[in-house]
């Protein structure tokens, strides 16, 4: 008989392969192992997601989950919803759905006559996502090819051969009915999915103002945190107190009191005439302190936003990129990204242990740096997901190996999990505390402790390793050879009985100013709140920074001097969802401590009490939403009335007629989009004209279109509204055959000829006009493209061909349009001045008017920056832009 060893990815599904054979490439291959039969397969996470709400409730309940603009209709109860899963599609860049050839894959293994027992080798995290991932395939399996099957799973701390091969021997017969942290995934999902009725909420009660709003419990947490903060630190005003304290000049110490009490105003301090006392060491006390933990994703990202000092500039995108990159692939610089962990297995350790040469080397210190050779119990844990993120299996030449491959951010990534590995292996920070008793009389005394607060430094520890984050560079480290010395200098080395003179000191004491909301900081808040994981959170923060541009009305925060702030989107957010119950932290840490106290003996009776709690919070923020918005788009300040005007945010009210051919419609009869109709055009709509009009894009671009009233399809749903007139017209391609094509070009519209030279799969020239701009010149064919649905579309493909050719001191020979935008201004643009082009061309600084979207005149002072995006094929593309040179 044969069992089948379901792992959660690939790369584990080849490192049981190895362990298990001696070779990775036996994966979906029949092995043998110990004289039994094996077939080790795998997904690629979650291949499974509960379907629409409208199909996973009863029959009379389908059109209530399947209402998008009825509020009456979104009271959800998740004892309504039944847990039904179908197949994730994720389409690749050739075309091909990969989740559906896992699937495939798994079934064709499964369908093996000798499959009798499926062994779960997914991940063991605290929540059960990994059993989940693997419950989904085995019920698919089981509904779609019925058989009897055993259940085992397999636990494995880390991903050692040994280790792999000592869960293989001792599997544990675990049928998912008794797997516990199966059925906690299995609530919590449940409680999550039913929340989507509070988007649906939100969304159609802001629909007047907002649009569509992103609500979910770390969103409107971040939002919070973030909106909490600005406002503190904008209400925070400077105080100062005063506060008499005992202070020996020498040695700089300063002697405080149990319980302080500070003065308003330093007159109403009056020190004692003769100021002269003596301070007695009546005790020492040795103190020891260990390294920090092991870094998650966010607060590894944290930390290198706080201690780098190379001046490189970053976001949450480009470093999760980047680490993915660096993991992914042959090498393995790193470990997997997504852990929730902050501890290692002991094998990991011992797996580290045997390159602390290398890791030496790649320092550039001495070894005998890192004497520590057994693990420290609060670095190690059991039943770990992934271990805390630390460099991977490879171990580079140098750190120049790894910028070349992935540039300075990948160096810095790198260098910073090395040093944190590194310190696991440094010595401990040995220091002595001294503490005084004092001759002033007990009125003077009046409760002073004596607590000496310069640490005296012994020997060599973990702290002076971590000073290497400071640098990569070695000229700029530490000098360890000359470190005792400099110890030596420090140190402090009271002993009990010394006497040293103190004098009373009027010291200032200041309220301190709230931080600010940079990245660090709001990791920080959200490891302490024990909110999301190390990459949901970083994930969160690039959804929520969206395009990083103020004017975008998808952007809920940005970044400005290092601080995050909320956009005037992310404040109306922040300001509609105080109050709510899903902005209230505390219902994520209840929800997350609830989880945590389920067993299978009270699972029946606890898991319905938290999921109740979903249906409570809906029935509040229902409430809640709609009296927010209400009160903000009828009564709007001064500062929500501009943001609504900036945006053209028009309140939308929808209006109830029977069209031509006798039916009941309903449509919002106040705006398209960025245009406002007049009564005229409302009148033609309805009575099913077709309107030509000048439209306003989102970038400001102005060009003719045509509009009417018609049904729809929006989300897999039935809508009617107004919509763009489909000009796609019908082409015989040489290559592609028949296609379907947009008849127009910005505002031009192909003619006959064009049509003609475009179906042999050849280029034509445009000249495009767009209002209160000079024409810009294209050259383009029709090319293959696929949409976000993963559907193959057809456009034409054209690109600006006026653009001038210079040779640049660092980008070499390039190509630059003759019109440029500002960088993180939105559309602020300017003419390329070609008295200028030999500056521009040196990276020297140039003085340039631009004008603003709200064709204003700003001047700016500027150079040239290559920027990069994302095309719809799936590549990156480099593009040049004007950057504000401070």
């Amino acid at each position: 008989m044969t069992t089948l060893i379901l792992a959660e990815k690939a790369t584990v599904a080849k490192y049981f392969s190895k362990a298990l054979t001696g070779s990775e490439y036996n994966v979906n291959e029949k092995i043998k192992y110990r004289g039994n039969d094996y077939i080790i397969t795998n997904a690629s996470g979650h291949l499974f997601k509960m379907d629409n709400p409208e199909n996973l409730v009863d029959d009379n309940l389908v059109e209530k989950y399947k209402s998008f603009d009825d509020i009456n209709q979104m009271d959800w109860k998740w004892q309504d919803i039944h847990q039904k899963y179908i197949p994730i599609s994720y389409i690749t860049k050739n075309g091909q759905d990969r989740n559906k050839k896992l699937i495939e894959i798994i079934e064709n293994n499964y369908n093996d006559d000798s499959v009798d027992t499926i062994a779960i080798a997914t991940d063991s995290d605290p929540y059960g996502e990994g059993d989940l991932i693997a419950a989904n395939i085995i019920n698919h399996l089981q509904n779609k090819y019925p058989k009897n099957i055993t259940i085992t799973r397999l636990f494995f701390e880390d991903e050692l051969e040994e280790t792999l091969r000592k869960a293989v021997d001792q599997p544990k017969l675990l049928p998912l009915e008794k797997n516990l942290p199966y059925k906690i995934a299995q609530t919590r999902e449940l409680w999550d999915y039913t929340s989507i009725a509070l988007t649906r909420i939100a969304s159609l009660s802001s629909r007047n103002m907002l649009g569509r709003m992103r609500i979910g419990r770390l969103k409107t947490y971040i939002l919070n945190k973030i909106g909490n903060q600005f406002i503190a630190r904008k209400n925070y005003v400077k105080k100062i107190e005063y506060i008499d304290r005992l202070y020996n000049e020498e040695y700089k110490i300063k002697l405080k009191r149990k319980n302080e009490e500070t003065k308003a105003n330093q007159s109403d301090i009056i020190l004692p005439q003769n100021n002269h006392f003596i301070g007695k060491v009546t005790e020492t006390k040795d103190t020891k302190t260990e390294p920090n933990d092991l870094f998650d994703l966010s607060t590894l990202m944290g930390e290198i936003q706080m201690k780098n000092k190379t001046g490189l500039k970053f976001n949450e995108k480009e470093f999760l990129q980047t680490y993915q990159n660096m993991y992914q692939g042959n090498e393995n610089f790193v470990s997997y990204p997504r852990t929730t962990d902050t501890k290692i297995t002991e094998g990991d350790f011992k797996k580290i242990l045997a390159h602390k040469s290398e890791i030496a080397n790649l320092l550039n210190i001495d070894e005998s740096l890192l004497p520590i050779t057994t693990s420290r119990k609060k670095f190690i844990g059991l039943d770990l997901a992934h271990g805390a993120n630390r460099i991977g299996d490879t171990y580079p030449s140098s750190l120049d190996e790894i910028e070349e491959k992935h540039g300075k951010l990948g160096r810095l990534i790198y260098h910073t999990l090395l040093v944190k590995t590194a310190s696991m292996f440094a010595d401990n920070y040995f220091s002595t505390k001294a503490y005084f008793e004092s001759n002033v009389s007990e009125e003077l005394f009046s409760g002073y402790i004596s607590y000496q607060t310069e640490l005296q430094r012994t020997k060599k520890s973990y702290k002076d390793i971590l000073n290497l984050l400071k640098s990569d560079n070695s000229d700029e480290q530490e000098n360890f050879e000359e470190l005792d010395d400099k110890i030596s200098e420090t140190a402090l080395n009271f002993s009990v009985g010394d006497e040293l003179p103190f004098s009373f000191i009027v010291d200032e004491v200041t309220n301190k100013k709230p931080a600010k909301s940079t990245t660090a900081w709001l990791v920080n808040m959200l490891k302490k709140d024990n909110i999301g994981t190390g990459s949901t959170r970083l994930s969160t923060i690039v959804t929520l920074k969206g395009k990083e541009i103020e004017s975008d009305f998808n952007t809920y925060i940005i970044e400005k001097n290092g601080e995050l702030q909320l956009t005037k989107k992310g404040l109306l957010t922040y300001e509609v969802t105080l109050g709510s119950n899903i902005a209230d932290q505390d219902i994520t840490k209840n929800l997350l401590d609830s989880l945590d106290s389920l067993t299978l003996e009270n699972y029946s009776e606890k898991s319905i009490e938290i999921l109740d709690s979903i249906n409570d919070i809906i029935k509040h923020d229902r409430e809640h939403f709609q009296e927010r918005f209400k009160e903000i788009s009828q009564n709007p300040n001064a500062e929500t009335k501009a943001i609504m005007a900036e945006f053209n945010i028009v309140p939308k009210v929808l209006k109830k007629f029977t069209d031509k051919d006798g039916i009941e419609r309903e449509y919002n009869s106040e705006n398209f989009g960025t245009y406002s109709f007049n009564d005229s055009e409302k009148e033609k709509l309805e009575a099913g004209e077709i309107l030509e009009i000048n439209y306003v894009s989102k970038d400001k671009k102005t060009f003719k279109t045509k509009i009417h009233l018609t049904e729809y399809i929006y989300n897999d749903r039935q809508k009617y509204g107004v919509q763009f007139v489909d000009d796609r017209i019908t082409l015989q391609h040489e290559t592609y055959g028949e296609i379907k094509i947009k008849g127009s070009f910005g505002t031009h519209t192909f003619t006959q000829d064009e049509l003609n030279e475009l179906s042999k799969g050849n280029e034509i020239a445009l000249s495009i006009s767009y209002e209160g701009r000079e024409p810009i010149q294209y050259k383009g064919k029709i090319e293959k493209f696929k949409n976000k649905s993963g559907e193959i579309v057809y456009k034409f493909n054209a690109k600006d061909i006026n653009k001038i050719q210079i040779t640049h001191k660092t980008y070499g020979t390039i190509n630059l349009k003759k019109s440029l935008t500002l960088k993180g201004a939105g559309y602020f643009s300017a003419t390329v001045p070609e008295d200028k082009l030999e500056e521009i061309a040196a990276g020297t600084p140039i003085k340039l008017v631009f004008k603003t979207k709200k064709g204003e005149s700003e001047t700016h002072n500027v150079i040239l920056s290559q920027d990069t995006f994302t095309d719809s094929k799936g590549e990156k593309l480099k593009y040049f832009v004007f950057k504000e040179k401070k």
